[in-house]
């Protein structure tokens, strides 16, 4: 299964899971506890198995990118510390704690939307350039550690015969999802560049 298909079945399982919580808080804030009871009876497998699906494809995606960001440290605490709290509030019908969950969850899923708007990371200052960090830092969220993720339609790396030129002008202009690098200084952009060129398969 590729990255894509992944991610796919991520984005639906979120809303689904969102969907369901969005029912569940709203039924508990306007005091319907038969209603509340009767829907989570009917979804307690349902919602087993979407927020397993849930938890097991975002560990998988993060595995196949090979980094953890910090917004996705922050999504996955949100996430974490929304399920105890859902938990505790709609056993105990406790409309504070129930809202609290939803809004954690929705604010995981705002991180997650935030994270994919791409940001030119440049070398820290008095840092030496480094092909394989300015490459961790901007490139692998959607070519992967190897160059062969694909996410949000990214190129394969590891098959490019694209010149250094080529890869130079798509450094500085963009294309599609991806943004211009041109705030890079010359030396980062040769640097990475040149690591790139190491991904491709011999």
């Amino acid at each position: 299964m590729n990255f894509d298909t992944i991610k796919l079945t991520h984005v639906i399982v979120v809303n689904i899971f969102i969907l369901i919580y969005l029912v569940k808080t709203i039924l508990l804030v306007a005091n319907k506890k038969n209603a509340l009871q009767k829907f989570s009876k009917v979804f307690k497998v349902p919602e087993m198995i979407i927020s397993s699906l849930f938890l097991v494809t975002g560990i998988w995606m993060i595995l196949l990118l090979g980094t953890l960001q910090t917004i996705l440290i922050i999504k996955i605490i949100l996430v974490l510390t929304s399920i105890p709290i859902a938990i505790i509030g709609f056993k105990k019908q406790n409309k504070a704690l129930g809202v609290v969950a939803f809004l954690l969850i929705i604010a995981a899923y705002g991180m997650a939307e935030m994270s994919k708007k791409p940001k030119v990371t440049p070398t820290a200052s008095g840092a030496e350039v480094n092909g394989k960090d300015l490459y961790h830092n901007n490139c692998q969220n959607c070519h992967g550690p190897k160059g062969d993720l694909g996410n949000n339609a990214a190129k394969d790396l590891s098959v490019s015969t694209m010149d250094h030129n080529t890869a130079l002008l798509l450094l500085n202009n963009g294309k599609n999802l991806m943004p211009s690098y041109s705030i890079l200084s010359d030396q980062e952009k040769d640097a990475v560049i040149t690591y790139i060129e190491t991904l491709r398969v011999k």
